[in-house]
């Protein structure tokens, strides 16, 4: 019998200029030691509201669960263990898929293009007799080896096939 639900925290970042994601992340936590330096002076409303912040900032922006007996799932922000997301209904799964994909990003005020590529894999489930699928992430080209990983995991927790499609 499958676990009742998948959850993944991983938190791969958006896009390769996604990085705001981690920033926030780090300001988070900094925030958060400023807020422990100034209990240690004795500012404990100021010291507070930093640590509050802090908390606030540090949080994973999203997470992913599944609830299979339950035929749903959806996407969810976790702050101080209180899941904030609505469920979707789940669809008939046909499969796991991991697709390379890469884009050049346009500049939009100055006009210029970006010599270099933005390289992803995009993790989806692919929905019975739908040319669309379920989007759960896109990970950064580095990424790569998680990406197939929580695939691999997602496609045995709903017992359906996995594809990688990779670069031609």
């Amino acid at each position: 019998m499958p676990p009742k639900s998948f959850e993944t925290s991983l938190n791969p970042i958006k896009s390769v200029k996604g990085y705001g994601a981690y920033f926030l992340m780090t300001t988070g936590a900094l925030i958060f030691c400023l807020g422990l330096v100034g209990f240690h002076f004795g500012l404990l409303f100021f010291s507070a509201v930093l640590i509050i912040t802090g908390l606030i900032l540090r949080t994973e922006p999203s997470e992913f669960e599944l609830d299979l007996p339950g035929r749903r799932y959806r996407r969810f922000t976790n702050v101080f263990g209180v899941k904030s997301g609505e469920w979707q209904p789940l669809p008939p799964i046909t499969g796991v898929v991991v697709k390379y994909f890469s884009e050049y990003e346009i500049a939009g005020r100055r006009g210029w293009q970006v010599e270099t590529a933005q390289i992803y894999y995009i993790l989806m489930l692919s929905v019975q007799n739908s040319p669309q699928g379920i989007i759960i992430e896109k990970f950064s080209f580095w990424q790569k080896e998680k990406a197939l990983h929580l695939a691999d995991s997602i496609a045995q927790y709903l017992d359906v096939k996995f594809v990688f499609y990779a670069q031609k």
